[in-house]
């Protein structure tokens, strides 16, 4: 397997003097927090709440995107409002009409409706006057999907630059209201279902990590994308992909198809959706190579058991890598979903542009 130096070591050895490291962003005074809940394993939601008076919805706080919205009243496709929360806005003295269409499209398939304005409640804060989408078609995502979905919208929390019609989004304007002062967010994603989660904004929380912090540069400032340099199947590589995101909004890692299904290949999983899904005993782990992640130069592994997904009383297991190809230019890339940050802890951080990642507790 491919060891890589850091460049402070390399530095070192070569006799060459580098600046200091810069001081790392530490939890502040006005940090704000997020119960990030747990169903499944499969999905992390945690609460918002829109309105006047306040109508509570669970969300996904999603690094893969960068707009908010929730189900609408209006949708003839979301449910009764039993299984989730539907947005009425004839409810909230606070809501003020836009009526401009809305459009977004995920790896699991598109939603529309219209925009609103309305005071957003969020951790610790208020946010009056905020744009944001009703939502009134989400067929896209499947019907099946939605009816077993325990999240009512979806909070995207990627950079400005990919916002659909160039609406800021929710962190960005928690900033500049002074309610937070840094310029980051963070992710704990508990392996209990019976554990709450957290996520902090304005900073992190070392209480959830174990060890040093190592940080990633970003690549660019639409994803929270980072080189990768390369994903390793025990000490054999399996991708030819140099570009991966850090992604909250996806359950498992996902990649290119051919990459997928070679690794499937190399354990023995056999494919419950061709080009896409994979299964295998679960009493095989034990015999599987780990896998091996190199970003800025450190090896991230995740053990069979964390990157098979296995149910209570069922022998088989899951792979949990998704086969999916993105197309240029955005792809070929793979995901880093929510079984890989269930094992690290992950620091976003605009302010220098990188991600930082440790071992979660």
């Amino acid at each position: 397997m491919r060891r890589f130096k850091s460049i402070r070591q390399q530095a070192r050895e070569q006799g060459i003097q580098l600046p200091p490291r810069p001081t790392p962003f530490t939890a502040t005074a006005n940090n704000q927090t997020v119960p990030i809940l747990n169903f499944q394993d499969a999905q992390y939601y945690g609460p918002i709440t829109m309105g006047t008076p306040p109508q509570t919805f669970n969300m996904i706080f999603d690094t893969g995107s960068s707009n908010l919205w929730v189900a609408s009243s209006e949708c003839k496709n979301c449910g009764s409002g039993v299984k989730h929360n539907l947005y009425d806005h004839t409810k909230s003295s606070t809501y003020v009409a836009n009526g401009s269409i809305f459009k977004i499209e995920y790896g699991s398939g598109p939603v529309a409706g219209f925009y609103s304005y309305d005071t957003l409640g969020w951790a610790q804060s208020e946010l009056t006057h905020t744009q944001f989408a009703e939502v009134t078609d989400v067929s896209g995502l499947g019907k099946a999907a939605w009816a077993l979905a325990a999240f009512d919208g979806i909070l995207g929390m990627a950079w400005p630059s990919i916002a659909v019609d160039k609406i800021t989004p929710p962190f960005q304007l928690l900033l500049a209201s002074g309610q937070i002062t840094t310029n980051m967010f963070a992710f704990y994603l508990a392996k209990d279902a019976h554990e709450d989660g957290e996520m902090v904004l304005g900073g992190y929380n070392p209480k959830h990590f174990t060890g040093p912090i190592h940080y990633v540069p970003l690549t660019q400032q639409t994803y929270w994308q980072v080189e990768l340099e390369y994903l390793n199947l025990g000490s054999t590589s399996q991708t030819n992909a140099t570009k991966a995101i850090l992604d909250t909004g996806t359950s498992v890692l996902a990649g290119p198809v051919a990459d997928v299904a070679r690794i499937a290949a190399a354990i023995g999983a056999t494919a419950v959706v061709p080009d896409q899904e994979y299964a295998i005993l679960c009493a095989k782990a034990a015999n599987m190579p780990d896998l091996h992640i190199g970003f800025g130069g450190a090896d991230f592994v995740l053990t069979p058991k964390e990157y098979l997904i296995e149910q209570e009383g069922d022998p088989l297991c899951v792979l949990g890598i998704l086969g999916l190809d993105i197309p240029p230019p955005t792809g070929p890339l793979w995901i880093m979903g929510d079984n890989f940050i269930r094992k690290y802890y992950t620091i976003f951080d605009f302010e220098n542009s990188r991600i930082g990642l440790a071992l979660a507790a």
